[in-house]
């Protein structure tokens, strides 16, 4: 009898072992999961504001040089102090600012070439990606006097 119950024992621990070296597996499993959903989110994130801030730039590029023409095209855009804000809500679709996630801030930049800033944030303020645009107008008699030559 006394035989048996060491058997049974024994049994018993190993399947606790078992069980415990289950649990630390699952937890370790459960880790990367949670690590690839979160770089899944975070390529999302960075691949709609890549193709937002290059949306604006395309329309920028193409027009006559004033941000006018965002303005116009983006119908939830706030235009405050030479600035532009245009938000998306969490499925990155436009939206109004109540409803935002995410914002554009387009911003002007004074150079002798037509430039503005590009960027792209979280609601929260925290900075996802930026790019500059440029709008190239050709020269014509009258822009060229304005054009300083140096030698």
């Amino acid at each position: 009898m006394r035989y048996q119950r060491t058997r049974s024992s024994m049994f018993l621990m190993e399947i606790i072992i078992n069980l415990l070296l289950f649990s630390i597996l699952c937890v370790c499993s459960l880790q990367f999961f949670i690590k690839a959903y979160t770089l899944t989110e975070k390529t999302t994130t960075l691949h709609h504001a890549v193709s937002a801030c290059s949306s604006v730039a395309s329309i920028y590029a193409s027009g006559n040089g004033e941000t006018d023409i965002i303005y116009d095209t983006y119908p939830y855009a706030i235009y405050v102090e030479d600035k532009i804000l245009i938000f998306y809500d969490e499925n990155y679709a436009e939206c109004d600012r109540e409803h935002g996630a995410y914002y554009v801030l387009v911003e002007k930049k004074e150079s002798l070439i037509n430039k503005i800033s590009i960027r792209y944030y979280e609601i929260d303020s925290n900075y996802c990606y930026s790019i500059e645009a440029y709008n190239y107008q050709p020269l014509t008699p009258s822009t060229m006097e304005e054009v300083t030559v140096y030698e």
